[in-house]
């Protein structure tokens, strides 16, 4: 496999097997710009979106038993 390094300089990897990932929109891309065959790649596309937030909420508003916490967003 040839790759390249942030300063544009190529190397070449020699290996058994390679493994690439990439994002949802970016993998049927790869695939298809390295010419491998499949009705699917392109298709049927999901991206999952989500959101880390931080908040402090005081604890006199909840049981002693608090287990685990979540707030679903749609």
């Amino acid at each position: 496999m040839e790759v390249f390094s942030e300063n544009k300089r190529s190397h070449r990897i020699r290996a058994k097997n390679v493994v690439v990932t990439a994002s949802t929109l970016e993998t049927p891309r790869l695939l298809l710009i390295s010419r491998v065959q499949g009705l699917a790649i392109g298709r049927y596309l999901t991206e999952h979106v989500s959101m880390i937030a931080i908040s402090t909420i005081p604890r006199r508003q909840f049981s002693d038993k608090l287990g685990n916490f979540a707030i679903l967003k749609f």
